[in-house]
């Protein structure tokens, strides 16, 4: 589930790379469109102050400007819902890279809890061995303990007793 979502994460983050290249490639049209709008202007300025004026000429820069600017205001639209495609792929991004943040949290989270109680149980295991070693060394004491008694007789004492009398 994680990987699905870290893919998931992945797309979008490529997604959003390719909405920022159009709105860049838009903004750079827009650019080359002003500074030809400013070329135009000045070439039709520098045209009028001729002492003779061909007036085709001054028809076709007035008309070229007047294009300039006609093409101009959809290139700017166009960058404008660029720019928004690229905000909302970043939304998307960013909400795709918090929810596998999350899973991974999570994943990590259940992780170390897995290994807390694995490691609870080794621990338990290891006490009861232990427990279990302490109860047998000394039922083994005990015992020989036991056994040394029962090698010595109670009487024993009484018989040196009166051997010694």
């Amino acid at each position: 589930m994680l990987r699905v979502r870290e893919l998931f994460e992945e797309t979008a983050r490529a997604e959003l790379g390719i909405a920022i290249a159009a709105a860049n490639e838009a903004a750079a049209y827009v650019e080359h469109l002003r500074s030809e709008v400013v070329a135009a202007r000045e070439s039709l300025a520098e045209l009028q102050t001729k002492p003779s004026i061909d007036p085709g000429s001054l028809i076709a820069k007035d008309k070229c400007v007047v294009s300039l600017l006609m093409a101009l205001r959809p290139a700017k639209t166009r960058h404008s819902q660029l720019l928004f495609a690229s905000e909302k792929a970043k939304a998307i991004w960013m909400t795709k890279k918090a929810e596998a943040q999350a899973l991974d949290k999570l994943s990590v989270r259940h992780r170390d809890k897995h290994r807390e109680e694995v490691n609870i149980k080794e621990n338990a295991e290891q006490d009861e061995v232990a427990n279990s070693r302490a109860f047998a060394k000394s039922a083994a004491e005990t015992l020989e303990e036991k056994s040394r008694k029962a090698r010595t007789s109670p009487f024993r004492e009484i018989a040196t007793s009166h051997d010694s009398q």
